[in-house]
């Protein structure tokens, strides 16, 4: 009987170095990455994260009763910032933070040693005055929220199956989205806009009007800028509220499906937080360095000490160099 011999080749053991350190960071956290990978060379690393919910522990006199701004529990910004410090990106994009003065302190108080030296966060009306930011190691140069713009047409009587409260109202947003400019070094500026979109089945068409609407805004500043829009957008991957993104050029960069699993961005398995880059910058992010932080978070939100849903979503931004 011949005897059967496998020839392992040198790129052989490379490539089981791939999968064995891919299965170790998805490990039995699947199916998110368990513990973030290494920065690739000069990349940029961006990520948004959708926070449920930041307060500081200061009353802010103007939200009361069923609004009131209640502190957020301690382990629950522990989790927070234990994320932020293991996805460690150098633009951070948040969603549902109380306010600028809150993102600070928070800044301050748990996230010291990672160079967040620029921050952005306006008011955008909201009644328990949530709001989105953006964290940054880049120079940010401008900042602009719009909480007034009409999106067009009204409420229509019915919501899904039931009346609609909101019936014959001028539509605006629900949470304004944040728009800034980050200064990159011998790049051409990067403009993001934060998103937080209407979530609810029923409420399908405010979210498309207001989809509709960001695409109209970076269409008014040149979809010839490099543009990212990223956050949390309340739907599937197949929602139409997607779809005027699309038709106006954006792309996501992890719509490949055999992989779109391991980017399902809330503690449920669902994917709803997105980041959509336009054609100007979609060639340069890089979706092999991309990963959904599960981990220790995951954890802490399935035991309840972290009061969220949403998970990091994570990629990295190519450079002139690379």
């Amino acid at each position: 009987m011949k005897t059967r011999y496998t020839v392992i080749t040198a790129a052989g053991v490379a490539l089981l170095g791939v999968v064995l350190a891919f299965l170790f960071l998805r490990g039995g956290d699947k199916p998110w990455a368990s513990k973030a990978p290494s920065k690739s060379g000069s990349q940029i690393r961006i990520a948004t994260f959708n926070v449920d919910g930041l307060y500081d522990p200061d009353d802010d006199p103007a939200l009361a009763g069923e609004y009131d701004d209640t502190p957020s529990d301690q382990p629950h910004l522990e989790a927070i910032a234990s994320a932020i410090r293991a996805v460690d990106a150098d633009i951070l994009a948040l969603e549902n933070v109380e306010s600028l003065e809150a993102v600070r302190w928070f800044n301050q108080t748990f996230l010291q040693s990672m160079g967040y030296e620029h921050i952005a966060s306006l008011d955008v009306g909201h009644k328990r005055g949530l709001e989105n930011a953006v964290l940054s190691r880049l120079p940010i140069t401008d900042a602009w929220v719009g909480p007034e713009i009409e999106l067009g047409g009204r409420h229509p009587d019915r919501a899904g199956d039931a009346r609609n409260p909101m019936a014959g109202k001028p539509m605006r947003f629900r949470h304004a989205p944040l728009m800034v400019s980050i200064n990159i070094p011998d790049e051409p500026p990067l403009t993001l806009f934060v998103v937080e979109h209407k979530g609810g089945d029923k409420y399908d068409y405010w979210r498309k009007a207001e989809a509709e609407t960001v695409v109209a805004l970076c269409k008014e500043i040149g979809m010839n800028r490099r543009i990212i829009v990223l956050g949390s957008f309340h739907c599937d991957p197949d929602d139409p509220s997607l779809q005027p993104y699309f038709d106006a050029g954006f792309s996501d960069p992890f719509a490949n499906e055999k992989k779109s699993e391991f980017h399902a961005t809330e503690i449920s398995g669902d994917r709803t937080d997105f980041i959509l880059a336009n054609r100007p910058i979609g060639r340069d992010l890089d979706p092999e360095t991309g990963f959904v932080l599960g981990g220790e978070l995951a954890d802490q939100i399935r035991s309840g000490r972290a009061e969220m849903k949403h998970l990091p979503v994570v990629i990295g931004l190519r450079t002139g160099s690379q």
